[in-house]
């Protein structure tokens, strides 16, 4: 017979698997990051701006085709698709 300790334990590891963010999510999570600074400034500045804007759009658009959630980057607490004109955290 299962008892509630090991119920209890193994939805605490679903949980604490859940909140991890996928390998794949890192690695476009970790694209962003560097298009980041590129795509500060007054909309068509530069066309390096431009260029960053539309490869970050691509890459959080390629995310919501694969996971069917279209804000899937937008929702998530380790987000880096917010505004444009915000200065960079890091």
């Amino acid at each position: 017979m299962i008892s509630q300790w090991s119920r209890d334990k193994r939805r605490r590891r679903r949980e604490e698997e859940a909140a991890k963010p996928h390998p794949h999510d890192v690695i476009m999570l970790e694209l962003m990051r560097q298009l980041r600074p590129h795509t500060y400034g007054a909309i068509y500045d530069n066309p390096r701006s431009v260029s960053a804007r539309a490869l970050q759009k691509a890459i959080d658009e390629m995310a919501g085709t694969i996971t069917g959630d279209a804000q899937y980057f937008h929702a998530k607490p380790h987000s880096l698709c917010v505004g444009f004109r915000e200065s960079p955290k890091d």
